[in-house]
This record gives structure tokens, C-alpha cells and sequence, in this order.
């Protein structure tokens, strides 16, 4: 290795670390997108979806991600308050059900992730980095037999 290629490397590392960290106000925007659905249990299927994201920071550390996914079946909403509770750590709170859940998860270069149970099942809720513009919204929820699931590609629109 030259002389050269050795002191740079640290900064190459550097750089990389910071281009890796994800920050709850980066996924601040207007994001649409379209995936796929499946249901397992109950009544079975699966099909394409369209969805769109408004995710707004009320304050510091702190997104509300309000959603609408739709399929030629009919459409459901959704709204969740994610809060940073450390370095790396994040809460969530499922806003739009009679009987909000929480949840708890990651935030990283990657992405975030949370992750919840409670009496009515399990369930996870992910979006990967909105590096470029373009992040992917993936979720499932486990209730009793029934489990129902979601992959969507999203692009900012604003």
C-alpha cells in the first residue's frame, strides 16, 4: 500500500461510518410506492398494492409515519410515532388502531425496524434506508391463524 493510500484510509472509513448513519428526520417526506400483499389463514390471497407515505418530525427525535395502502380489495390507513430513545434505539406507537400498540426497535445504516406483541398477536414494521431517494416499507402482523404481510418500494416525491 502507498504512503498515500495509507492516510487516506482513515478518512475512507470515517466517511463511510457517517454516510451510514440514518437519522429519524431523513425519512422526513411525500413517498409513494407499489409491492405486493399476502394473507395467510382466514382468507388466503395475495396481490399487488399501492401505497403512499406523509412522514412528518412534530420535534426533535420524533416521526409520525401516516400511510394508505390500497388493492383492488379496498384500501386501509395507518399512523405510527416513532421516537428515538437512544443511540440506535427507537419506540414506536401504532396511532390508528382502537387500541394503540407499541412497539420497540432499531435504527440504523440500514434502516429502521420495530418490532411489537401483544395480546392480539405479533407484528413488525421496517424501512430500509431512504438513502437516494427510494427506501423499501415492509410489515407483517401475526393474529391467532391469520397472518398478513407487505412489501412495497417507495420513492420520494417531495
Amino acid at each position: 500500500m502507498t504512503r498515500v493510500a495509507s492516510a487516506l484510509l482513515p478518512v475512507l472509513l470515517l466517511v463511510s461510518q457517517q454516510a451510514l448513519a440514518v437519522e429519524l428526520a431523513d425519512y422526513v417526506g411525500e413517498w409513494t410506492g407499489k409491492g405486493t400483499y399476502s394473507q395467510t389463514g382466514g382468507s388466503e390471497g395475495s396481490g399487488r398494492l399501492t401505497c403512499r407515505l406523509g412522514i412528518t418530525s412534530p420535534k426533535a427525535e420524533v416521526i409520525v409515519i401516516s400511510g394508505r395502502c390500497a388493492a383492488p380489495e379496498g384500501s386501509r390507513g395507518f399512523k405510527t410515532q416513532v421516537t428515538k430513545t437512544g443511540p440506535g434505539t427507537i419506540a414506536g406507537l401504532e396511532m390508528s388502531v382502537a387500541n394503540p400498540r407499541t412497539s420497540s426497535g432499531r435504527l440504523g445504516g440500514s434502516g429502521l425496524r420495530l418490532d411489537g406483541q401483544d395480546s392480539g398477536g405479533a407484528f413488525f414494521f421496517q424501512l430500509s434506508s431512504p438513502a437516494s431517494a427510494a427506501m423499501e416499507m415492509r410489515s407483517s402482523s401475526t393474529t391467532g391463524q391469520k397472518t398478513e404481510a407487505a412489501q412495497v418500494q417507495l420513492k420520494r416525491t417531495k
